[in-house]
């Protein structure tokens, strides 16, 4: 099954920038009013609005470009994390080695209805995995802990601390 994970999590991201572009935008507008016409700052305050929209709308689109390229997939027994949007990532954990799956529930994922889902492993590479913002993230922690145990079983496997 393959999950993606929401843009709910560039709510935060999508605010503060426009607070701060509106903030930039007005505070220019005032300057504008204030300067007189000859100083050659004029063209500064005149310039700055559109500089800071530019750079706005660059990190929102980095933001919403990162999640839109991650990607969680679980197997019957793998569970496989992509991620990059140049460099590609793909992390893998064998099912098996997964010790314990917690949620997280933010209230802002909360009014949502998303929520966070932390997978801890005997996995080297990655101890503490993120699954950020999923739809129907208790069922999938529900899935993953039965696949947990199911390939546990299949292997002879037991997990010691």
């Amino acid at each position: 099954m393959k999950i993606k994970p929401s843009q709910i999590i560039n709510l935060a991201l999508l605010l503060k920038n426009l607070f701060w572009g509106i903030v930039v935008t007005v505070i220019c507008f005032q300057l504008l009013k204030i300067i007189p016409k000859e100083l050659i700052l004029i063209h500064v305050v005149y310039y700055l609005p559109f500089i800071v929209w530019l750079i706005i709308v660059k990190n929102i689109g980095w933001g919403f470009l990162k999640i839109y390229c991650t990607s969680y997939e679980i197997s019957e027994t793998q569970l496989i994390i992509t991620s990059g949007v140049f460099n590609r990532k793909t992390e893998i954990i064998e099912i098996f080695r997964i010790k314990d799956i917690s949620i997280d529930e933010p209230f802002i994922y909360r009014l949502f209805q998303k929520g966070n889902i932390i997978v801890l492993s005997s996995d080297a590479s990655t101890p503490k995995l993120l699954l950020q913002c999923l739809q129907g993230f208790k069922q999938i922690s529900v899935d993953l802990s039965a696949s947990v145990d199911l390939q546990r079983k299949q292997k002879g496997v037991r997990e010691f601390d």
